[in-house]
């Protein structure tokens, strides 16, 4: 059903995401400041993971621009 669409960075598509393994060093890079850069195939979760990471950082009280 999801097939074909990055999930967004609502709390409705939060329940479909699988946490990956590489989820604590983007948020502590994200936490010190780095930048950080998130490659893969196409199709690999980029704009998911990175619209999690967002969602994330705005329920814990920051501000995010995508």
């Amino acid at each position: 059903m999801l097939q074909g669409r990055p999930l967004y960075d609502s709390p409705a598509d939060a329940k479909y995401y699988v946490v990956p393994p590489e989820w604590d060093a983007v948020i502590r890079a994200l936490d010190r400041g780095n930048n950080t850069l998130v490659c893969g195939e196409r199709g690999a979760g980029k704009t998911s993971l990175l619209r999690q990471v967002q969602l994330t950082l705005r329920n814990n009280g920051e501000r995010v621009v995508y």
